[in-house]
C-alpha cells in the first residue's frame, strides 16, 4: 500500500484534476490506517466531483475510524441519496448505530 501511495501521489502531481487518483490513494491510506490522510484525499476528490459514491464511503470509513461518527453518518447517508439501494452504506449505517448505541 505504501508503494501504491507513492504511485498515486505521482499521478496526482501529473494530473491534479483527476479525483480517481485521490480516491485510490485514499483507499491505500485507509488500508494503512492513515485515516486523516484518507479523509483529506476524499474531501479533495469530492470537491472535484460531489457524486462519487466510493469516495463518500471511503471518507465515511475514515471518519468512523477516528470516532467522528456524526460526520461518518452524514457521508453514508449521502451515499443513499445518490444510490438508495447501496448495501455497503446501509451496513455502515447499521454498524455506526451499533457503535454509538443509536445516539446519532
Amino acid at each position: 500500500f505504501e508503494q501504491a501511495i507513492q504511485h498515486y501521489s505521482r499521478a496526482v502531481q501529473l494530473d491534479a484534476k483527476n479525483p480517481v487518483f485521490l480516491s485510490n490513494r485514499a483507499m491505500a491510506y485507509l488500508k494503512l490506517g492513515a485515516y486523516v490522510e484518507a479523509e483529506e484525499d476524499c474531501t479533495k476528490a469530492l470537491e472535484m466531483d460531489p457524486c462519487l459514491v466510493k469516495v463518500f464511503l471511503r471518507r465515511g470509513a475514515a471518519r468512523a475510524a477516528t470516532a467522528r461518527f456524526a460526520e461518518a453518518k452524514s457521508d453514508f447517508e449521502r451515499v443513499l441519496v445518490l444510490e438508495p439501494q447501496n448495501k455497503q452504506a446501509k451496513i455502515e449505517l447499521s454498524n455506526l448505530a451499533s457503535l454509538t448505541n443509536n445516539s446519532l
